[in-house]
């Protein structure tokens, strides 16, 4: 099999006999998004090597800090985003052969952030990675290095937020399961059953042999769906399905045809089996061998794309500095405070935010939101993690600065033992990163810490970088702003 070989100028690229070509896994095996992602993309980092996600993450955070600030851009745990950044995805496998962070870099990701931010600190010269682990590239359709498919195909993907410093990534509520006698009936039908008896899929007759057909949760209910990939046939055209009760919809990036079906009480064994019956259907009626885009879906490729808006340089804040955030976009809105770190094991941060007035002392309790408190009074700051979302345009007059802090939880450990803190500023709207700042210079003793504040001045919206410490602690915090430590 004729390998396709990468630029040999990129760090980490090796020639074409030494690559290969990875077989598609199932498209029940949640590995199956990251095999899409490397079929797709034109570029692919991949650091790997024996040893455990962790250490692998470690290393990887470590030469490349900017892995720090990945988040979730779906309900998928396993597939990260960097902060701002269109087009780079991120997901990290584990398994008995070793470990990996697999980077996608899709035709309209961010070409200078690849460069500057994840090819040069990974593959130098010189590389910043620690051994054993190396950078990989990997080219469209699926070749990778050798190294890397031998650890590839018996790996199982890995939820983002096991990972150091990224536990902050909020896990997607627990997905919905058919109950134990439906599921036992459905095997006795002749579906087979994933192991966590979340998917159950059945090959339906289709004009070309079977279609893969899955029963699963889908957006608080039931659906029978089929992924589609980017060599699947596509619709014929660009108006609805021939059936209504099926639609293309997106899922993680890919496009799938979904046939819902409501909540548990629809579920019957008869109703499943024709749905997936009909779906398979639909599929063959509506849909034709071909390249071409699936209207609605992540592969839609108009012919003549649009030029992405200009977005503001992102403001890099030193500490004590400030930034208008309304001058940098106008009429800003809304906004998202995001903040994270890199902590060894066994360390525990709560991260919070604070709304106070014009006197610096929180405007009530019920406006300091740490632990299980999620959201102000009014509504206008919601908290979720270490991320905060702010509507702008709801925040009372009473409110005028909000601030954002971290405190440890229990004793023996200080700032001393966090790395990479960093805290951000995003347009909620646009999507873009406004400012951000990266926290330096904690002594060792401080077990809290303010990252930073949004306030008003004038008419204006602006950021302030702080990294101010406490020695003690969130009660001390609590007594800077007049409020009950909770």
């Amino acid at each position: 099999m004729s390998v396709s070989p990468v630029d040999p100028t990129i760090p980490g690229a090796v020639p074409p006999e030494q690559m290969t070509v990875l077989p598609e896994p199932p498209q029940d095996d949640p590995k199956y998004v990251t095999y899409l992602g490397l079929k797709g993309a034109g570029l692919s980092l991949l650091v790997h090597g024996p040893g455990n996600v962790l250490d692998c993450f470690e290393a990887t955070v470590t030469a490349a800090p900017a892995f720090a600030h990945l988040y979730l851009p779906t309900a998928s745990p396993c597939l990260g985003r960097f902060s701002g950044i269109e087009g780079i995805f991120v997901t990290a496998l584990e398994g008995p052969a070793g470990s990996a962070i697999v980077v996608n870099c899709l035709p309209n990701g961010d070409q200078r952030f690849v460069v500057e931010h994840l090819v040069n600190p990974l593959g130098g010269p010189p590389s910043r990675l620690r051994a054993p682990w190396r950078l990989g590239v990997g080219a469209a359709e699926a070749h990778v290095p050798i190294t890397f498919g031998d650890i590839f195909r018996p790996a199982r993907v890995v939820p983002l937020g096991h990972l150091p410093g990224l536990a902050h990534l909020a896990a997607p509520a627990a997905p919905l399961r058919v109950p134990d006698a439906f599921g036992r009936a459905l095997v006795e039908d002749g579906w087979e059953a994933t192991e966590d008896r979340t998917y159950f899929a059945l090959r339906a007759p289709a004009r070309n042999g079977t279609r893969l057909c899955m029963l699963t949760g889908w957006d608080g209910g039931f659906a029978i769906v089929s992924l589609l990939t980017p060599d699947d046939p596509v619709p014929a055209g660009p108006g609805p399905l021939s059936d209504p009760r099926c639609t293309v919809e997106d899922s993680d990036g890919n496009p799938v045809l979904v046939h819902r079906l409501g909540d548990v009480a629809s579920l019957r064994i008869s109703t499943v089996r024709a749905a997936a019956l009909r779906l398979a259907e639909v599929a063959d009626r509506d849909l034709i061998p071909g390249p071409g885009p699936i209207p609605g879906s992540a592969f839609a490729r108009p012919a003549e794309p649009a030029a992405e808006p200009a977005r503001p340089p992102i403001a890099m804040v030193p500490k004590g500095g400030n930034v208008s955030l309304t001058g940098m976009v106008p009429g800003l809105s809304a906004i998202r405070v995001g903040i994270g770190w890199v902590v060894g094991s066994g360390l525990q941060l709560d991260p919070g935010t604070i709304a106070a007035g014009a006197d610096r002392r929180v405007v009530s309790d019920a406006h300091f939101l740490f632990l299980d408190a999620q959201r102000t009074p009014d509504g206008a700051v919601r908290r979720t993690g270490a991320w905060t979302d702010i509507d702008l345009h709801a925040v009372p007059t009473t409110v005028h600065t909000i601030v954002f802090a971290v405190a440890i939880r229990g004793g023996g450990h200080s700032f001393a033992h966090v790395e990479n803190a960093f805290v951000y500023v995003e347009d909620q709207v646009g999507g873009a990163e406004l400012a951000r700042f990266d926290l330096t210079g904690a002594t060792g003793t401080e077990t809290a810490m303010i990252f930073g504040e949004v306030y008003r001045r004038g008419g204006d919206w602006k950021f302030r970088a702080i990294g101010q410490g406490y020695e003690t602690g969130l009660a001390g915090i609590a007594a800077e702003y007049g409020a009950t430590a909770p």
